[in-house]
């Protein structure tokens, strides 16, 4: 069984929006619209998928907690799915019938840090 090698180079842009919900306490939240620039790999060689175009989008939240000395805890949430749909040419794509191609994450993290 062999998966093709995947690359894929995007531009992206967004807007992230941040509330003070209770004496410092901090409810945060984002997202962005994602284009690829053009190969992505092997995937998208005649050889395997064929031609195709990626888009996406992902989102954020986050939660800042203030703590004594100017220190904040924060926990944050983000996902993102990318979605190559296929022109129709490679090899795979004909034989099975595969149209599109679809790449998500999620992720979750806590930090600690120091306001300046």
């Amino acid at each position: 069984f062999e998966v093709p090698s995947t690359s894929l180079t995007y531009v992206s842009a967004g807007a992230r929006l941040g509330v003070d919900v209770f004496r410092g306490v901090t409810l945060a939240g984002g997202a962005r619209v994602m284009a690829g620039m053009g190969d992505n790999g092997e995937m998208t060689t005649f050889e395997w998928y064929g031609s195709g175009e990626a888009t996406g989008v992902g989102y954020d939240v986050s939660l800042t907690v203030p703590l004594p000395k100017g220190t904040f805890v924060r926990a944050r949430v983000a996902t993102s799915k990318l979605t190559t749909k296929f022109d129709g040419v490679g090899v795979i794509t004909e034989m099975e019938g595969a149209v599109q191609s679809t790449d998500s994450t999620t992720s979750a993290g806590v930090s600690i840090g120091i306001r300046r």
